[in-house]
C-alpha cells in the first residue's frame, strides 16, 4: 500500500509561495495543504497567501493556485482558511450578530474558491468558547453555524 504524503504552505513560512510550492514538489510531496489567513501583512509569514488576496476574486486565485500546484505534479490535500490571526475574528460562533455573518460571508467565499479548485474539503477553525458565557451555549451557537455551513456546501 503507498502512503500519499502532504506538506503544508506554512512549512516554509519566509519562502513565496510560488517557490514553495516547487520546494514541496521536489522533495517528493504528492499533496499539497493549502492554508491561508487573514490579517498577515506584516508577520513573518506576510510573504504567503492573504486570505483577502484569494477572496476579492476567488475564480481568479483558484485558477492561479491550480496552475501553480497541479503543474508541479501537486494536488490539495487540504485547505485550511482562517479569517484571522486570532481566533476571535469572524469566529463561526460570535456571539455579536455582525462579525457572525462576516464569519459566514467570508466562509462563502472561501467555498467559493474551493468549488473552483475543486478539493474535496475545506478545514476552518471551529469556534472557542466566549468569556461569560457557557460552554453549552458557545458550542450550540457553533454547531448552528456550523450547521448552516454544512448545508451552503451541500
Amino acid at each position: 500500500m503507498a502512503i500519499r504524503l502532504s506538506c503544508g504552505s506554512d512549512s516554509f513560512p519566509l519562502v513565496q509561495h510560488e517557490l514553495m510550492s516547487s520546494i514541496v514538489a521536489g522533495l517528493g510531496f504528492d499533496g499539497f495543504d493549502l492554508m491561508v489567513a487573514g490579517n498577515r501583512a506584516g508577520t513573518a509569514n506576510a510573504t504567503n497567501l492573504r486570505l483577502e488576496e484569494i477572496l476579492a476574486d476567488p475564480a481568479v486565485w483558484a485558477g492561479r493556485l491550480d496552475e501553480r500546484l497541479r503543474s508541479r505534479g501537486l494536488e490539495i490535500s487540504d485547505f485550511f482558511a482562517s479569517p484571522w490571526t486570532d481566533l476571535e475574528t469572524m469566529a463561526p460562533n460570535h456571539p455579536d450578530p455582525a462579525e457572525l455573518r462576516r464569519g459566514h460571508e467570508m466562509f462563502e467565499r472561501v467555498l467559493e474558491c474551493a468549488l473552483h479548485l475543486g478539493v474535496s474539503g475545506i478545514t476552518m477553525p471551529c469556534g472557542i468558547d466566549w468569556p461569560g458565557e457557557s460552554h453549552a451555549d458557545s458550542l450550540a451557537r457553533a454547531a448552528e453555524e456550523h450547521g448552516r455551513r454544512a448545508e451552503k456546501t451541500r
